[in-house]
């Protein structure tokens, strides 16, 4: 004869246990950091040493369609941003945890630097790099690296 066990009723998850479940799925997943310039010089290069980490994942960015295709047709994960159109901004940032960027120094950087942290932070991503580079002719370099002027708030640091 079998014998029934009364259900029991389920039991609602607080809202600590919730935020532990939480935090321990946020770190069982690489971070993702979204590279601004991952086609060039110094944007390849910082995907090339993210590469031989294991524990972060890179994120290609590109503002043509057919470099990202490329991307995806190579497996790797590529989004299409475009720093003169903000609106591509939300879905290239979905997902993302940290967010390199690299910039001329021109006029226009100011400002898509601007949108660009702006929507970084409206989309959670908890810190960015900034690497402005300036060049003339060949003749003089500079790099500026920087936590992020932009913003001038804690949640920018560097790329751990």
């Amino acid at each position: 004869m079998r014998k029934h066990r009364a259900s029991l009723p389920k039991r609602a998850m607080s809202n600590k246990e919730k935020a532990t479940m939480s935090t321990q799925h946020q770190e069982a997943r690489k971070p993702r950091i979204l590279i601004i310039g991952s086609t060039g010089r110094i944007g390849r290069r910082v995907i090339s040493e993210i590469a031989k980490v294991d524990a972060v994942e890179a994120v290609f960015s590109s503002r043509t369609l057919e470099q990202v295709e490329a991307w995806h047709n190579d497996g790797k994960e590529a989004v299409f941003l475009d720093l003169d159109r903000p609106e591509t901004f939300p879905e290239a940032l979905t997902g993302v945890d940290r967010l390199f960027l690299a910039t001329g120094y021109t006029v226009a950087m100011v400002h898509q630097s601007k949108t660009i942290v702006d929507a970084a932070a409206d989309a959670g991503v908890s810190f960015i790099v900034h690497l402005e580079c300036a060049l003339d002719s060949g003749q003089f370099q500079a790099a500026f690296l920087t936590g992020c002027w932009a913003c001038r708030s804690s949640y920018c640091a560097g790329l751990r």
